[in-house]
């Protein structure tokens, strides 16, 4: 699992959301977390050094956001060679099919249907950490 002195980022345009996933988090043990509320902002964070620092190794982001969505978001992240390796979780509160299959082919570590619970979320964020310790440990992106 990842290390709870792991740093997290979440990005959600909501900041009740933001804060309940924030919540849980600290209940599981990370209390350092970054926030942004749109998927630009968090670009914006992430290429920064100054600000990214200590860096984030793993991203919890929100689907539906106005500036950049979550799927535009996820595209950039994967398109950077610095951050591509980061687990990602997209959170959403739609289940269909489309969106997930658009996630899955984009590179997305997981995704959590809302309500974000704990159970959930422990569950989902080791799945996608082991995913990409994975997908790192064999040389690929």
């Amino acid at each position: 699992m990842l290390p709870t002195t792991s740093r997290i980022m979440i990005v959600e345009d909501s900041p009740l959301d933001r804060d309940a996933i924030k919540f849980i988090l600290r209940g599981m043990g990370y209390q350092n977390v970054a926030e942004a509320g749109d998927g630009q902002s968090a670009i914006e964070f992430l290429t920064d050094p100054v600000r990214n620092t200590p860096p984030v190794e793993f991203i919890i982001s929100d689907l539906k956001m106005m500036k950049m969505s979550g799927m535009e978001f996820l595209k950039e992240v994967r398109a950077n060679d610095s951050l591509r390796h980061l687990p990602f979780i997209l959170v959403t509160t739609e289940d269909a099919m489309n969106e997930v299959l658009n996630a899955i082919v984009a590179g997305v570590s997981d995704y959590i249907v809302k309500p974000v619970t704990e159970a959930i979320l422990k569950k989902k964020m080791l799945a996608a950490y082991l995913k990409m310790s994975n997908i790192v440990g064999a040389g690929q992106p």
